[in-house]
């Protein structure tokens, strides 16, 4: 089990994060200021950062993390649900899905981390998790 997380439920404007085993929650908006002040925030020491890729509101997040060499991992929405639900939960907010994705980069030890691409990789990256997701 690794010891210290974050997970971010990303939207347009937001970043909502989470921290475990802490139980630090924070919003910062989804642009470079916000980004500086989530990495303050974050600190040192950080075992692995997950997120759901969410359309293009995730790509500056995951350059500028990458950037500053931190560990991130996309989960695939589907994967988060269903590790939500099996944890019983069936509220449904961005603060929860922070906590829920910290919670399940914490619990589950084969994630794959995310690496730098280039753009066409990134493109098919992600239409492959949108196709996961929907035959799963």
């Amino acid at each position: 089990m690794t010891e210290h997380t974050v997970g971010i439920d990303l939207s347009k404007a937001w970043l909502d994060a989470y921290a475990a085993p802490e139980g630090r929650a924070a919003r910062f908006s989804n642009d470079a200021a916000g980004f500086r002040k989530l990495i303050a925030w974050i600190g040192p020491g950080i075992d692995r950062i997950a997120y759901e890729p969410s359309g293009a509101f995730h790509r500056d997040l995951e350059d500028t993390l990458l950037k500053a060499g931190l560990p991130m991992y996309a989960i695939n929405p589907f994967q988060a649900r269903s590790f939500a639900r099996s944890l019983g939960q069936r509220a449904k907010t961005d603060a929860i899905d922070a906590r829920t994705l910290a919670r399940m980069a914490a619990a589950i030890d084969d994630l794959r981390p995310t690496k730098a691409t280039s753009g066409n990789e990134r493109d098919l990256a992600e239409l492959r998790l949108v196709r996961d997701g929907l035959v799963a």
